[in-house]
């Protein structure tokens, strides 16, 4: 904006460059798991030091080593699982930041593009 002070309008075409470095790098993020963004359990998927997904599974320990049994698995019936319902999410302290964090940034910032719309 130092640079270019007459004509400051040429700023916001760093947020235009911005937005399309983040569309062409979006497909290059790993896909987690679906059932993790529902509030589900999920199927235990995580990334590793290299950022490769990998899951997360307790059958593939080893027990013969070990002076502990191996659990017991008890047959149960399947259950399905809920959804977290939008008052749970609403109310993790968290996501309230963040919104609240957003409401803000943007509540002060009307004022901000008032002022530049009369200059521009």
């Amino acid at each position: 904006a130092y640079a270019l002070y007459p004509n400051i309008k040429y700023c916001f075409l760093v947020i235009g460059a911005s937005a399309l470095v983040a569309i062409l790098f979006v497909g290059y993020l790993p896909q987690g798991d679906q059932a993790m963004g529902r509030g589900l359990k999920g199927k235990g998927l995580a990334l590793d030091e290299q950022g490769h997904v990998e899951t997360i599974d307790n059958a593939d320990k080893n027990y013969d080593d070990e002076d502990v049994a191996p659990p017991v698995v008890e047959q149960q019936q399947p259950q399905q699982e809920q959804s977290a319902t939008y008052w749970e999410v609403v109310a993790d302290r968290n996501v309230f930041v963040v919104c609240a964090t957003g409401f803000f940034f943007h509540f002060a910032n009307a004022n901000v593009l008032l002022v530049l719309g009369e200059l521009m």
